[in-house]
């Protein structure tokens, strides 16, 4: 990638890798997800999804961005001196310069290095993006399988996925289909997991 074409780096997302295809508005996009890693530290409680056996230990956490490399255009304005009805002024100049990543959604997850338990807690499509019935926008299933893909690569040793069994962007039922879709199953009355690895 040539350096006009290359978006400037952001420090905070500390990983950057493309995850898929996607189709917007008739044509293929790369789809692309930046990511910040980071450990911290953790203590079990009332709000985990699911049991764990290790009381405290280290948890990594990953916040993503899925996105889409879209032209960066600077357009430079002249207003008209007087106000009024109709134009407010006219465009004198314009630039191409390069590219720059729009979000296309969101994700976030845990992964809780004690337990083997990776927690997909969040995983959507902002609505513009969307292009069908959410959740069987096919789009929604490129950027969870792109986002599943990249965490089970971050994190070999997990042996089970877990995720949220509802959903408040989306109805209940139709989570759940999307859901058994993607190999999930009913944990508890909060969560669905599927074995990622035989122990």
């Amino acid at each position: 990638m040539t350096e006009h074409l290359r978006p400037e780096p952001d420090r905070y997302w500390n990983v950057d890798e493309a995850i898929g295809e996607a189709h917007f508005w008739g044509e293929a996009w790369t789809v692309r997800l930046a990511a910040h890693v980071a450990e911290e530290p953790y203590r079990r409680g009332l709000s985990d999804l699911v049991p764990l056996r290790a009381a405290r230990g280290t948890r990594t956490y990953v916040q993503a961005r899925p996105y889409i490399l879209v032209p960066d255009f600077r357009l430079t304005a002249e207003l008209s001196p007087t106000t009024g009805a109709g134009a407010i002024g006219q465009v004198r100049d314009s630039e191409w310069r390069g590219m720059k990543g729009e979000r296309i959604g969101r994700g976030q997850a845990w992964f809780y290095h004690e337990d083997r338990v990776l927690v997909l807690w969040e995983c959507f499509l902002e609505d513009r993006y969307q292009t069908g019935e959410a959740p069987d926008d096919p789009n929604l299933h490129v950027v969870w399988e792109g986002f599943e893909r990249f965490l089970g690569a971050r994190f070999p040793t997990a042996r089970q996925l877990v995720t949220t069994a509802d959903d408040p962007l989306y109805e209940t039922a139709a989570y759940q289909r999307f859901l058994q879709m993607r190999g999930y199953e009913r944990l508890n009355a909060r969560a669905c997991g599927k074995t990622v690895r035989a122990t």
